[in-house]
Protein backbone atom coordinates (compact mmCIF):
# COMPACT_ATOMS: atom_id res chain seq x y z
CA UNK A 1 0.00 0.00 0.00
CA UNK A 2 1.98 3.53 -0.92
CA UNK A 3 -1.00 5.34 0.37
CA UNK A 4 -4.58 6.20 1.01
CA UNK A 5 -7.33 9.01 2.43
CA UNK A 6 -10.84 9.62 1.36
CA UNK A 7 -10.61 9.89 -2.63
CA UNK A 8 -8.45 7.24 -3.15
CA UNK A 9 -5.75 4.22 -2.16
CA UNK A 10 -2.32 3.69 -4.10
CA UNK A 11 -0.85 -0.09 -4.35
CA UNK A 12 1.77 -1.81 -6.18
CA UNK A 13 0.80 -4.83 -7.51
CA UNK A 14 2.40 -8.12 -8.63
CA UNK A 15 0.87 -9.03 -12.13
CA UNK A 16 1.23 -12.75 -12.41
CA UNK A 17 -1.71 -12.65 -15.13
CA UNK A 18 -2.93 -10.40 -18.27
CA UNK A 19 -5.34 -11.33 -21.09
CA UNK A 20 -5.08 -14.71 -19.78
CA UNK A 21 -1.80 -15.22 -20.10
CA UNK A 22 0.85 -15.57 -17.54
CA UNK A 23 3.45 -13.19 -17.06
CA UNK A 24 7.06 -13.93 -16.55
CA UNK A 25 9.20 -12.74 -14.18
CA UNK A 26 8.47 -9.31 -11.89
CA UNK A 27 6.05 -7.43 -13.39
CA UNK A 28 4.72 -4.58 -10.53
CA UNK A 29 2.29 -1.73 -11.47
CA UNK A 30 1.37 1.08 -9.57
CA UNK A 31 -3.01 1.07 -9.01
CA UNK A 32 -5.15 4.11 -7.98
CA UNK A 33 -8.38 3.24 -6.84
CA UNK A 34 -10.96 5.60 -6.66
CA UNK A 35 -14.59 5.82 -4.81
CA UNK A 36 -14.56 2.35 -3.68
CA UNK A 37 -15.78 1.04 -0.27
CA UNK A 38 -12.65 -1.27 -0.09
CA UNK A 39 -10.22 -0.48 2.76
CA UNK A 40 -6.67 -0.57 2.16
CA UNK A 41 -6.12 -3.81 4.73
CA UNK A 42 -8.39 -5.76 3.17
CA UNK A 43 -6.33 -5.94 -0.21
CA UNK A 44 -3.27 -5.91 1.25
CA UNK A 45 -1.13 -9.29 0.20
CA UNK A 46 -4.37 -10.40 -1.72
CA UNK A 47 -4.74 -12.32 -5.02
CA UNK A 48 -6.83 -9.84 -6.61
CA UNK A 49 -8.90 -8.72 -10.18
CA UNK A 50 -9.57 -5.86 -12.18
CA UNK A 51 -9.61 -4.26 -15.53
CA UNK A 52 -7.18 -1.12 -16.62
CA UNK A 53 -4.89 -0.06 -19.04
CA UNK A 54 -1.63 0.09 -17.71
CA UNK A 55 0.61 3.08 -19.28
CA UNK A 56 4.19 3.11 -18.97
CA UNK A 57 5.43 6.16 -16.52
CA UNK A 58 6.43 9.57 -18.46
CA UNK A 59 9.67 10.41 -18.62
CA UNK A 60 11.46 14.15 -17.73
CA UNK A 61 9.90 16.24 -20.52
CA UNK A 62 12.81 18.59 -19.80
CA UNK A 63 16.76 17.98 -19.18
CA UNK A 64 16.99 18.15 -15.33
CA UNK A 65 13.44 17.84 -14.43
CA UNK A 66 11.71 15.17 -12.23
CA UNK A 67 12.47 11.98 -13.87
CA UNK A 68 8.74 10.13 -12.68
CA UNK A 69 9.85 7.05 -15.25
CA UNK A 70 12.90 6.95 -13.54
CA UNK A 71 11.61 7.18 -9.97
CA UNK A 72 9.12 4.77 -10.19
CA UNK A 73 11.71 2.10 -11.45
CA UNK A 74 14.39 3.12 -8.53
CA UNK A 75 11.18 1.44 -6.81
CA UNK A 76 10.37 -1.65 -9.18
CA UNK A 77 7.34 0.06 -10.46
CA UNK A 78 7.26 -1.16 -14.61
CA UNK A 79 3.82 0.59 -15.02
CA UNK A 80 0.56 2.63 -13.88
CA UNK A 81 -3.03 2.44 -14.03
CA UNK A 82 -6.20 3.55 -12.33
CA UNK A 83 -10.01 2.19 -11.57
CA UNK A 84 -12.52 2.08 -10.13
CA UNK A 85 -13.47 -1.77 -9.62
CA UNK A 86 -11.84 -4.62 -7.72
CA UNK A 87 -12.25 -7.95 -6.85
CA UNK A 88 -10.28 -10.27 -3.83
CA UNK A 89 -10.39 -13.46 -5.42
CA UNK A 90 -8.32 -14.14 -2.44
CA UNK A 91 -7.83 -12.50 0.98
CA UNK A 92 -4.40 -12.93 2.44
CA UNK A 93 -3.90 -15.61 5.24
CA UNK A 94 -0.73 -17.08 7.25
CA UNK A 95 -0.09 -15.37 11.16
CA UNK A 96 2.22 -12.66 9.44
CA UNK A 97 0.12 -11.42 6.43
CA UNK A 98 -2.71 -11.44 9.22
CA UNK A 99 -0.71 -9.34 11.60
CA UNK A 100 0.28 -6.87 8.92
CA UNK A 101 -3.14 -6.21 8.04
CA UNK A 102 -3.75 -5.00 11.61
CA UNK A 103 -1.21 -2.92 11.80
CA UNK A 104 -2.11 -1.36 8.30
CA UNK A 105 -6.08 -0.86 9.57
CA UNK A 106 -4.44 0.41 13.15
CA UNK A 107 -2.02 3.05 11.28
CA UNK A 108 -4.92 4.02 9.27
CA UNK A 109 -7.49 4.56 12.18
CA UNK A 110 -4.36 6.06 14.22
CA UNK A 111 -4.18 8.89 11.73
CA UNK A 112 -8.05 9.83 12.21
CA UNK A 113 -7.80 9.95 15.93
CA UNK A 114 -5.26 12.55 15.85
CA UNK A 115 -5.89 16.16 15.87
CA UNK A 116 -6.31 18.49 12.60
CA UNK A 117 -3.74 20.34 14.01
CA UNK A 118 -0.59 18.03 14.37
CA UNK A 119 -1.97 15.11 12.38
CA UNK A 120 0.47 15.92 9.72
CA UNK A 121 3.79 16.30 11.71
CA UNK A 122 2.69 13.07 13.62
CA UNK A 123 2.11 10.94 10.85
CA UNK A 124 4.91 12.16 8.86
CA UNK A 125 7.23 11.57 11.93
CA UNK A 126 6.21 8.34 13.13
CA UNK A 127 5.51 6.78 9.22
CA UNK A 128 6.62 9.45 6.72
CA UNK A 129 3.97 10.14 5.21
CA UNK A 130 3.55 13.46 4.60
CA UNK A 131 -0.44 13.91 2.97
CA UNK A 132 -1.65 14.92 5.73
CA UNK A 133 0.55 18.07 6.11
CA UNK A 134 -0.28 21.38 4.79
CA UNK A 135 1.63 22.08 1.61
CA UNK A 136 3.27 25.77 3.04
CA UNK A 137 4.13 24.04 6.39
CA UNK A 138 5.87 21.32 4.71
CA UNK A 139 7.73 23.64 2.20
CA UNK A 140 9.15 25.26 4.90
CA UNK A 141 10.63 22.13 6.19
CA UNK A 142 12.02 21.43 2.95
CA UNK A 143 13.85 24.99 2.85
CA UNK A 144 15.00 24.69 6.24
CA UNK A 145 17.07 21.52 5.31
CA UNK A 146 14.60 19.59 8.28
CA UNK A 147 12.44 17.67 5.93
CA UNK A 148 14.08 14.75 6.88
CA UNK A 149 12.66 14.42 10.31
CA UNK A 150 9.07 13.84 7.73
CA UNK A 151 10.60 10.76 6.10
CA UNK A 152 11.22 7.96 8.06
CA UNK A 153 14.96 7.99 7.84
CA UNK A 154 17.79 6.80 10.13
CA UNK A 155 17.42 9.08 12.17
CA UNK A 156 14.00 7.76 13.54
CA UNK A 157 15.42 4.35 13.55
CA UNK A 158 18.25 5.50 15.53
CA UNK A 159 15.60 7.00 17.92
CA UNK A 160 13.74 3.67 18.16
CA UNK A 161 16.95 1.66 19.00
CA UNK A 162 18.49 3.98 21.52
CA UNK A 163 14.99 2.91 23.44
CA UNK A 164 15.16 -0.55 22.72
CA UNK A 165 18.77 -0.50 24.12
CA UNK A 166 17.79 1.32 27.22
CA UNK A 167 14.84 -1.67 27.78
CA UNK A 168 16.97 -5.06 27.14
CA UNK A 169 20.17 -3.40 28.45
CA UNK A 170 23.53 -4.64 27.08
CA UNK A 171 22.51 -8.15 27.08
CA UNK A 172 24.72 -9.85 24.29
CA UNK A 173 22.43 -12.78 22.92
CA UNK A 174 20.61 -14.23 19.94
CA UNK A 175 17.23 -13.37 22.09
CA UNK A 176 18.38 -9.58 22.18
CA UNK A 177 19.23 -9.69 18.61
CA UNK A 178 16.02 -11.55 17.38
CA UNK A 179 13.95 -8.78 19.45
CA UNK A 180 16.05 -5.68 18.16
CA UNK A 181 15.48 -7.14 14.98
CA UNK A 182 11.70 -8.24 15.21
CA UNK A 183 10.94 -4.32 16.27
CA UNK A 184 13.29 -2.67 13.78
CA UNK A 185 11.78 -4.29 10.64
CA UNK A 186 7.94 -4.15 12.19
CA UNK A 187 8.72 -0.24 12.29
CA UNK A 188 10.22 -0.35 8.51
CA UNK A 189 6.97 -2.11 7.86
CA UNK A 190 4.85 0.55 9.25
CA UNK A 191 6.96 3.41 6.87
CA UNK A 192 6.20 1.20 3.77
CA UNK A 193 9.58 0.13 3.66
CA UNK A 194 10.75 3.05 3.20
CA UNK A 195 14.86 3.02 1.74
CA UNK A 196 16.36 4.72 4.39
CA UNK A 197 14.30 2.72 7.19
CA UNK A 198 15.79 -0.37 5.73
CA UNK A 199 19.24 0.93 5.40
CA UNK A 200 19.56 1.55 8.86
CA UNK A 201 17.50 -1.14 10.31
CA UNK A 202 19.70 -3.47 8.71
CA UNK A 203 23.53 -1.68 9.60
CA UNK A 204 21.80 -1.65 13.22
CA UNK A 205 21.31 -5.27 12.70
CA UNK A 206 25.00 -6.03 11.52
CA UNK A 207 26.21 -3.64 14.46
CA UNK A 208 24.35 -5.69 17.07
CA UNK A 209 25.41 -8.99 15.45
CA UNK A 210 29.19 -7.89 15.18
CA UNK A 211 29.06 -7.19 19.04
CA UNK A 212 27.01 -10.72 19.80
CA UNK A 213 30.31 -12.03 17.98
CA UNK A 214 32.65 -9.89 19.00
CA UNK A 215 33.74 -9.01 15.84
CA UNK A 216 34.39 -5.47 14.78
CA UNK A 217 32.12 -3.50 12.74
CA UNK A 218 33.12 -1.21 10.15
CA UNK A 219 29.78 1.61 9.02
CA UNK A 220 31.15 2.12 5.66
CA UNK A 221 31.65 -1.83 5.13
CA UNK A 222 28.42 -2.63 6.44
CA UNK A 223 26.93 0.26 4.11
CA UNK A 224 28.55 -0.81 1.02
CA UNK A 225 27.41 -4.04 1.77
CA UNK A 226 23.60 -3.49 2.15
CA UNK A 227 24.26 -0.54 -0.94
CA UNK A 228 25.24 -3.69 -2.84
CA UNK A 229 21.97 -5.73 -2.27
CA UNK A 230 19.78 -2.97 -2.42
CA UNK A 231 21.51 -2.57 -6.02
CA UNK A 232 21.26 -6.19 -6.82
CA UNK A 233 17.84 -6.44 -6.61
CA UNK A 234 17.20 -3.52 -8.45
CA UNK A 235 19.99 -1.62 -10.41
CA UNK A 236 17.15 0.91 -10.44
CA UNK A 237 16.81 1.96 -7.13
CA UNK A 238 20.71 4.11 -7.56
CA UNK A 239 17.96 6.59 -9.13
CA UNK A 240 15.96 6.82 -6.06
CA UNK A 241 16.30 10.07 -4.13
CA UNK A 242 16.04 8.70 -0.72
CA UNK A 243 18.75 5.79 -1.70
CA UNK A 244 21.40 8.65 -2.70
CA UNK A 245 20.50 10.43 0.71
CA UNK A 246 20.86 7.78 2.92
CA UNK A 247 23.81 6.95 1.79
CA UNK A 248 25.18 9.98 1.03
CA UNK A 249 24.01 11.23 4.75
CA UNK A 250 25.62 7.36 6.16
CA UNK A 251 29.21 8.13 4.39
CA UNK A 252 29.39 11.99 5.21
CA UNK A 253 28.90 10.56 8.84
CA UNK A 254 31.96 7.81 8.30
CA UNK A 255 34.22 10.64 6.80
CA UNK A 256 33.32 14.05 8.93
CA UNK A 257 32.39 12.55 12.00
CA UNK A 258 36.33 11.08 13.31
CA UNK A 259 37.04 15.17 12.06
CA UNK A 260 34.94 17.28 14.21
CA UNK A 261 36.80 18.89 17.01
CA UNK A 262 36.72 16.68 20.43
CA UNK A 263 34.53 20.28 21.96
CA UNK A 264 31.42 19.63 19.63
CA UNK A 265 29.14 17.33 21.77
CA UNK A 266 28.09 14.08 19.31
CA UNK A 267 24.20 14.73 18.43
CA UNK A 268 25.86 18.02 17.04
CA UNK A 269 28.48 16.72 15.29
CA UNK A 270 26.81 13.89 13.72
CA UNK A 271 23.95 16.70 12.37
CA UNK A 272 26.77 18.78 10.95
CA UNK A 273 28.24 15.73 9.63
CA UNK A 274 25.43 15.17 7.37
CA UNK A 275 24.74 18.83 6.83
CA UNK A 276 27.86 19.23 5.71
CA UNK A 277 28.01 16.46 3.00
CA UNK A 278 24.51 16.86 1.67
CA UNK A 279 24.81 20.29 0.96
CA UNK A 280 26.29 20.29 -2.52
CA UNK A 281 23.53 16.97 -3.14
CA UNK A 282 20.59 19.37 -2.16
CA UNK A 283 22.10 21.83 -4.66
CA UNK A 284 22.33 20.08 -7.79
CA UNK A 285 19.21 18.24 -7.02
CA UNK A 286 16.93 21.02 -5.51
CA UNK A 287 18.18 23.90 -6.57
CA UNK A 288 18.62 25.42 -2.69
CA UNK A 289 20.71 25.84 -0.07
CA UNK A 290 20.03 27.41 3.87
CA UNK A 291 22.30 28.45 5.99
CA UNK A 292 19.77 28.14 8.48
CA UNK A 293 19.49 24.39 7.64
CA UNK A 294 22.68 23.86 10.10
CA UNK A 295 21.12 25.73 13.20
CA UNK A 296 17.60 24.82 12.13
CA UNK A 297 18.41 20.93 12.31
CA UNK A 298 19.79 21.69 16.13
CA UNK A 299 16.45 22.01 18.25
CA UNK A 300 13.92 20.32 15.65
CA UNK A 301 16.37 17.26 15.48
CA UNK A 302 16.89 17.20 18.81
CA UNK A 303 13.00 17.61 20.01
CA UNK A 304 12.45 14.87 17.26
CA UNK A 305 14.23 12.65 19.48
CA UNK A 306 11.83 13.15 22.32
CA UNK A 307 8.31 13.37 20.17
CA UNK A 308 9.05 9.73 18.25
CA UNK A 309 8.88 7.62 21.37
CA UNK A 310 6.09 9.24 22.60
CA UNK A 311 4.36 9.32 19.29
CA UNK A 312 5.07 5.12 18.77
CA UNK A 313 4.22 4.68 22.05
CA UNK A 314 0.56 6.84 21.76
CA UNK A 315 0.51 4.63 18.72
CA UNK A 316 1.05 1.07 21.01
CA UNK A 317 -1.27 2.32 23.15
CA UNK A 318 -3.96 3.61 20.84
CA UNK A 319 -3.87 0.18 19.40
CA UNK A 320 -4.23 -1.78 23.00
CA UNK A 321 -6.40 0.67 24.91
CA UNK A 322 -7.42 3.86 22.64
CA UNK A 323 -6.88 7.10 23.15
CA UNK A 324 -4.73 8.06 26.48
CA UNK A 325 -5.25 11.87 26.79
CA UNK A 326 -1.94 12.82 28.72
CA UNK A 327 0.32 11.17 25.63
CA UNK A 328 -2.17 12.78 23.27
CA UNK A 329 -1.46 16.27 24.93
CA UNK A 330 2.36 15.97 25.16
CA UNK A 331 2.55 14.84 21.71
CA UNK A 332 0.26 17.51 20.03
CA UNK A 333 2.29 19.96 22.03
CA UNK A 334 5.64 18.77 20.90
CA UNK A 335 4.39 19.00 17.27
CA UNK A 336 2.95 22.71 18.09
CA UNK A 337 6.47 23.89 18.90
CA UNK A 338 8.48 21.47 16.75
CA UNK A 339 6.56 23.59 13.80
CA UNK A 340 6.89 26.96 15.80
CA UNK A 341 10.70 26.44 16.14
CA UNK A 342 11.18 25.92 12.26
CA UNK A 343 8.81 28.73 11.55
CA UNK A 344 10.81 30.91 13.39
CA UNK A 345 14.38 29.34 11.98
CA UNK A 346 13.76 29.77 8.60
CA UNK A 347 14.27 33.48 9.04
CA UNK A 348 12.00 34.34 6.32
CA UNK A 349 14.00 33.24 4.08
CA UNK A 350 16.66 35.51 4.20
CA UNK A 351 19.72 33.41 4.34
CA UNK A 352 18.30 30.94 1.89
CA UNK A 353 18.88 30.67 -2.03
CA UNK A 354 18.13 29.39 -5.55
CA UNK A 355 21.15 28.22 -7.05
CA UNK A 356 22.00 26.50 -10.20
CA UNK A 357 22.78 22.80 -10.62
CA UNK A 358 26.78 22.53 -11.05
CA UNK A 359 27.61 20.47 -13.67
CA UNK A 360 27.89 17.11 -12.86
CA UNK A 361 31.65 16.25 -13.23
CA UNK A 362 32.07 19.02 -10.86
CA UNK A 363 29.63 17.38 -8.42
CA UNK A 364 31.47 14.30 -8.52
CA UNK A 365 34.62 15.80 -8.31
CA UNK A 366 34.17 17.36 -5.31
CA UNK A 367 32.44 14.29 -3.67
Amino acid sequence: IESYDEEKISFVINVNKADGKEIKGRSNVLINLYESDIQPWQIFKAFVKFECTVNTPEAASNPGCFDYRKHLLSRGITGKGSIKEIYIEESSSGLINNLQQRLLKARYSFSLSVSEESRGILMGLLFGETDFLDEDIYEEFRNNGTAHILAVSGLHVGILYIWIKKLIGKRKSLLSLAVVAMILFTYCFLSMWSISAVRASCMIIMAVYASYRDRRYDMLTAGSFIALIMIVQNPYVVFNTGFQMSFIAVTSVAFFLKRMPSGIPDSIALMISVNLGLCLYQIYVFNYFSLSSFAANIPVVYLAGIIVPFSLLRFITYYVLGNVEFLEIITDSLAYVIMRINEIMSFDGKISWDITSPPLWMVILLY
